[in-house]
């Protein structure tokens, strides 16, 4: 049995929980216990998505000389999504 941590706790130790959006989209409530390992492999795995589909629009990029707008309306969004994921795992 996994146990979590208290949010309550998190903040007597002096961290500012979530401090990041993309961590509370995660949490089911803000009151329930945190399993800190299981957060950062989420994390981590979307990351890890994330990069992966950039690596891709780039590499197609280069293939066709096109510029990004020109293939994906989604290229800001993931650019942004992995920014704010590597500051979260931080």
């Amino acid at each position: 049995m996994t146990h979590g941590i208290d949010p309550d706790d998190l903040r007597r130790y002096g961290f500012q929980w979530p401090k990041y959006a993309i961590i509370e989209q995660r949490l089911n409530s803000a009151a329930d216990p945190i399993h800190l390992s299981a957060l950062k492999q989420s994390l981590y795995t979307d990351l890890i998505y994330y990069e992966q589909q950039l690596q891709e629009a780039y590499a197609f990029k280069h293939q066709i000389g096109a510029d990004y707008s020109d293939f994906t309306d989604r290229y800001d969004e993931y650019a942004e999504r992995y920014r704010q994921l590597q500051q979260a795992v931080r």
